[in-house]
């Protein structure tokens, strides 16, 4: 599973939400310890599996 924030805004709310029933519906706002994370190596090892 993948998260994208296409929205664009003159001051982003920099928080990302799920929309998905019976999951989590905030996934990371600034303070919580996975912000400032890079998800880079689980991205490029999702795109490899899907090919």
């Amino acid at each position: 599973m993948a998260a994208f924030d296409i929205a664009w805004h003159e001051k982003p709310k920099k928080i990302i939400r799920s929309f998905i029933p019976g999951g989590p519906r905030l996934l990371t706002k600034p303070g919580m310890a996975n912000f400032a994370e890079t998800n880079q190596a689980s991205y490029r090892e999702m795109l490899a599996e899907i090919g």
